[in-house]
């Protein structure tokens, strides 16, 4: 139930209703919403993400297993179908010359010509 619930909370499409999920399940992470989407500056790391995954560790192993082909299928689908085309697109846009003036920037330690 639990991992249903941080599904939810994803956005992701989930492959069935929750069934018998009880309030209060992932209240770790109501109680600190960065615990999923990242961290702030000085947050201890391992203690936000103890309840997350003492949360996974309690979940049937089975369906933890299920759960991420039922959640990724569709988006593996979809990779696999436009691969090409995403590959040209990745190309043309790293050779761009705002690519490269990005890529330039971080090498050189400076922020962009875009960076205002």
């Amino acid at each position: 139930p639990e991992q249903l619930e941080l599904l939810e909370r994803s956005g992701h499409p989930q492959p069935s209703p929750p069934v018998g999920r009880e309030p209060g399940h992932v209240a770790a992470v109501e109680a600190h919403p960065t615990a999923v989407g990242g961290t702030e500056a000085g947050d201890d790391v391992g203690a936000i993400t103890a309840p997350v995954l003492d949360a996974f560790r309690a979940c049937s192993p089975q369906g933890l297993a299920e759960t991420k082909p039922l959640m990724t299928g569709d988006l593996l689908e979809a990779f696999e179908e436009r691969a090409e085309d995403l590959a040209f697109l990745s190309a043309r846009l790293f050779a761009s010359e705002e690519a490269r003036e990005g890529i330039t920037a971080f090498l050189e330690k400076r922020p962009p010509s875009w960076s205002t």
